[in-house]
Formats: C-alpha cells, structure tokens, sequence
C-alpha cells in the first residue's frame, strides 16, 4: 500500500500479506466446498469431504508451482492454504447452527395458563 511519494502507509510485508490472501481464499473456497458436500443427514462427513477435498486442491496446486519456473512448492503453504479451508468449514458450520439452532429456553416464550 502506498500513499503520497510512493512511501508506504502501512509498512506490513509483502510475504505476510500474501500468506493472508492464500488464507482468504482458501476460506472462500472452504465454504463453497462445505456448501457444495453439505448434507443435513451427514454434517460431519460433509465437513470433513470439504476439508479433504481443499487439502488435495492446495497440495495440487504446490506440486503445480514445481513446474513454474521461479515458484517453489512448500508443505507449508499447504498447511497455511488447510487453515483457510478449515476457517471457511468453521464459519458455515457456525452460521448453519445460528440459523437452525432452537432458542435457549430462557429465551423461550412462556405460556400464561391462569
């Protein structure tokens, strides 16, 4: 980011900003992949054909960028790429038990009988 002068406002490293774009979309694509295998029968394994699905995706795409000349493939990064993936399952996981979840009971209506 740079502002007047080309100096920099925010002096964050271009390797950190970086690793936390590959985060967000890895989220993005966790939660597209849970959307796509969820199943109200099966959430678990929905969740966890979605995690395995993103990790075989991110190793795919390090074992690509062998080939690229100037690019290095890391385990690393897949790890890095797996904890988006798993942040994008947790939000959708989160956000399906907030939309379908029954209210607490002392925030139940109560019946007046008298």
């Amino acid at each position: 980011m740079t502002a007047l002068f080309g100096r920099p406002i925010f002096p964050i490293p271009e390797h950190f900003v970086r690793k936390a774009a590959h985060v967000f979309e890895y989220l993005i694509l966790g939660m597209l992949l849970l959307s796509g295998f969820y199943s109200g029968a099966r959430p678990q394994r929905s969740c966890i054909a979605a995690f395995l699905c993103g990790v075989v995706y991110a190793a795919s795409d390090e074992t690509h960028q062998i080939f690229i000349p100037g690019r290095t493939a890391s385990p690393i990064d897949v790890g890095i790429d797996s904890i988006g993936i798993m942040a994008g399952i947790g939000i959708c996981v989160w956000w399906y038990a907030r939309q379908h979840h029954a209210p607490h009971p002392s925030q139940a209506k109560k019946i007046d009988y008298s």
